[in-house]
């Protein structure tokens, strides 16, 4: 499925963005205040955040433009 794999490649070019992130602030700031800064990191733009938001996001996008689903003599078919 071309979505999935579109899914991936985002996910992987943000994982990318966020370890960048990471270490700049692992350099920057405090041990305490770094564990804090990448808690909330990790928590706005990983699986409980920004990837889900993208993934509800895909999901909305490929019903509303019928990739999600395929008709066949007048039948939903699933992929």
């Amino acid at each position: 499925m071309v979505a999935a794999a579109f899914f991936q490649l985002v996910l992987d070019r943000l994982n990318e963005r966020k370890n960048n992130l990471l270490l700049i602030a692992q350099v920057g700031l405090p041990a305490n205040q770094f564990t804090a800064f990448r808690t909330i990191l990790l928590d706005e733009l990983g699986r409980k955040g920004f990837e889900k938001d993208f993934e509800e996001v895909l999901k909305q996008y490929m019903e509303w433009s019928g990739e999600g689903r395929h008709t066949h003599a007048g039948k939903e078919v699933l992929k």
